[in-house]
């Protein structure tokens, strides 16, 4: 009686229970002989996992695991959480077992299931955006656009001060959008600092005299020049 020995096969595991296995047998007179052993290719698990600033792997949420065939191509992919006023890069898949399969640097991959149950954990960083804002000025309710600074801040920072750019004969009225909050939108990023003329009140002393027309009773610096009648 010839018994057949089974040889070792990277990824697969003999399966004695297949019915057409035949591992022993007797020569035949003629000295024929056929001996018949089947492999089974061995299954491992694949585990994902959304890590940080990750939305989901595969369609999941937070993890998902499932066996493969050795040298199964699978796809995987991963969606990165988007956040308002802030960018979201992919960084990696990170292996449990790098001696099984490497990280890899791609989002969207298709793989080959290596020699072994692993785990590969989704990764990306998140970083805040900068948006531009404008602080701007009036002058009796009249922007002078050359007065108006700009400048960039973080989402979702609050400007509370602005330079100072009263001019002689003004003063301040109001300012509007005092703190401002950075948002994602440059056009409503703007504060709005207003000034008005200061109205100067004249007074005359006539001694009992008279005016044979009237003088002005009020003075502005953007007024036009003039000059008082004399009584």
């Amino acid at each position: 009686e010839v018994t057949a020995e089974a040889n070792a096969y990277t990824g697969f595991t003999l399966d004695l229970s297949n019915e057409n296995t035949k591992q022993t047998g007797i020569i035949t007179a003629d000295g024929k002989l056929v001996l018949k052993l089947y492999y089974t290719r061995n299954t491992y698990t694949l585990t994902l996992v959304a890590g940080e600033n990750i939305a989901s792997v595969n369609g999941a949420e937070n993890s998902i695991s499932q066996e493969y065939k050795y040298e199964q191509e699978i796809d995987i992919t991963a969606e990165v959480e988007q956040v308002e006023g802030h960018t979201t890069t992919f960084t990696m898949w990170e292996s449990n077992e790098p001696g099984l399969i490497t990280n890899i640097a791609e989002q969207n991959k298709t793989i080959t299931m290596p020699l072994g149950n692993v785990t590969l954990t989704a990764k990306a960083e998140r970083t805040i955006n900068q948006y531009g804002y404008s602080i701007e000025y009036y002058y009796d309710e009249v922007i002078d656009n050359n007065k108006t600074e700009t400048a960039n801040a973080d989402f979702g920072s609050i400007i509370d001060t602005y330079p100072t750019k009263m001019s002689e004969g003004y003063v301040l009225d109001r300012v509007e959008n005092k703190p401002l909050t950075i948002t994602i939108d440059e056009t409503v990023n703007v504060m709005k600092v207003y000034y008005k003329t200061i109205i100067y009140n004249i007074t005359y002393e006539l001694n009992d005299g008279t005016l044979q027309a009237e003088n002005p009773s009020t003075y502005k610096v953007t007024d036009e020049s003039f000059t008082l009648n004399n009584p």
